[in-house]
């Protein structure tokens, strides 16, 4: 591996590691934000529905950043 494959290696795993803290960081606001809307009066079951949906979505992400990670280390 050449110093400039190198340093692009870097640049591109940075930028991966970035988008999956993104990615955890928006499950984790949504869950917070699904367990007010499960605390409050009535508790608003429709949009933790939503937020819950999300959260899937963001796990799913996460995944996918993981998998090119992977991939990435493996070059």
């Amino acid at each position: 591996m050449t110093l400039q494959t190198s340093a692009e290696f870097v640049r591109t795993y940075n930028a991966q590691a970035h988008e999956i803290v993104d990615a955890i960081t928006a499950a984790v606001h949504g869950a917070q934000a699904g367990l007010n809307w499960l605390r409050t009066e009535p508790p608003d079951v429709e949009e933790v529905r939503r937020m819950l949906d999300g959260i899937i979505n963001d796990g799913k992400r996460a995944a996918e950043i993981v998998v090119r990670l992977r991939a990435l280390a493996d070059t």
